[in-house]
């Protein structure tokens, strides 16, 4: 078991540290579309945004959940 991930803030910050639009336009040049959830759109009981605010990328809200998550800042490195 990773070190931290019993943390639910921590997963929450790593959630919107993870950049999704960038990596489908950088690694996957566009080539596919930016995760929305875990069922992928089209099969049934998928949602446009399933994940909402919870899954976007905001990198100060994702420093502010770490230090949260860790106030004494013994944040886990894997």
């Amino acid at each position: 078991k990773a070190e931290g991930l019993d943390n639910p803030v921590f997963r929450e910050a790593i959630v919107k540290a993870v950049d999704r639009g960038s990596i489908v336009r950088e690694v996957y040049e566009g080539a596919l579309e930016t995760a929305t959830g875990i069922v992928p759109q089209g099969v049934p009981g998928s949602s446009a945004d399933a994940c909402g605010d919870r899954c976007k990328f905001d990198r100060q809200a994702a420093k502010a959940l770490v230090a949260e998550a860790f106030p004494e800042g013994d944040v886990p490195r894997m």
